[in-house]
């Protein structure tokens, strides 16, 4: 079967004026996780991409990667692409020192598949290593702020700048996730549909090719 490849993605109008960055960037994500799961259409690269981005910090920033190693486990579909694909997404955002930390975690569980199955991201069930590897990721989480305010500087254009001083102000992101929504709003992924046809405009590109 002919499969629909997706690289765009819907939000209503309402959503991208008046909801905050980081609001926006999982509006996205839950668009972006239909269609990576769906049998019916399929992601391009860059999509795929972005969906590996929000899954793998959205495990990581919550219960570390002992909780990715265990939820990946139990989602069998995501674990053959998704850290891969998360590399992949780091070069393309501009980030690629959190890809090195992601190359470091897949050699671990290519060695250590033993381990890798006893991990639950609570207390007994968590990694010495990879709670090292946590720590190395907020380290360079960190690190970004500054590259963040030299992107900030050295932006002419204005419309970018706007949006990444709108971005730095959102005190609950993390400069891996401003730096994804910078890239997201900068790229042409996003369509803008009109409220009343949201639901149908989604649907209608999750349907499979007649």
């Amino acid at each position: 079967m002919i499969m629909r490849v997706i690289d765009s993605i819907p939000l209503p109008g309402s959503t991208l004026r008046r909801n905050s960055i980081s609001d926006i960037e999982y509006d996205a994500w839950e668009f972006a996780d239909l269609v990576v799961l769906s049998e019916s259409v399929s992601p391009s690269k860059r999509l795929r991409a972005f969906y590996s981005l929000g899954y793998y910090l959205g495990q990581v920033l919550n219960g570390g990667h002992s909780q990715l190693t265990y939820n990946m486990d139990i989602g069998e579909r995501r674990s053959g692409f998704l850290i891969d694909s998360f590399i992949y997404g780091t070069e393309m955002i501009g980030a690629p020192k959190f890809g090195r930390i992601a190359e470091k975690y897949q050699a671990w569980i290519k060695e250590h598949k033993n381990e890798a199955g006893m991990q639950t991201g609570f207390e007994g069930g968590r990694d010495e290593y990879l709670d090292h590897l946590d720590e190395l990721f907020i380290k360079t989480d960190e690190e970004y702020s500054e590259e963040l305010q030299g992107r900030l500087k050295k932006t002419e254009i204005e419309e970018e700048k706007a949006i990444l001083s709108k971005i730095m102000q959102e005190e609950r992101l993390h400069n891996i996730h401003a730096i994804v929504n910078f890239w997201l709003l900068r790229s042409d992924m996003l369509i803008e549909v009109p409220d009343p046809s949201f639901k149908e405009t989604a649907q209608a590109m999750l349907s499979p090719l007649n």
